[in-house]
């Protein structure tokens, strides 16, 4: 069960649309918090899986020499997880929807 509480909706004015969709943030965040629980939102790239993104070590050598160094112009696979905690969704009239989440890139030459 998500661990978040709801909060209430806010009153909306009747319309004579036919059909309303309201959204809070809370649900959005519990589909989050159950795809962060269960890993669905961990993937891995590899060269094989996605051909054109620059994954060997010569494009990433900039930022990681040291790989390059020991390893020049390998392939290399890339496990992206969420860290320790969920993907948070907010929103407000003043920065609209704002998705946090802190990445771990691991990052190996094969």
């Amino acid at each position: 069960a998500c661990p978040l509480t709801p909060v209430a909706m806010p009153e909306i004015m009747p319309t004579h649309d036919m059909l309303e969709l309201l959204l809070g943030d809370t649900m959005i965040n519990c589909a989050f918090w159950n795809a962060y629980a269960n890993h669905a939102l961990d993937f891995l790239l590899t060269p094989a899986r996605y051909p054109k993104l620059p994954l060997n070590t010569t494009a990433w050598k900039d930022w990681i020499p040291a790989l390059y160094s020991k390893y020049p112009n390998d392939a290399m696979n890339i496990y992206v997880t969420l860290g320790d905690s969920m993907p948070l969704l907010t929103t407000s009239s003043a920065n609209g929807v704002v998705v946090s989440a802190n990445v771990d890139l691991n990052i190996s030459a094969v």
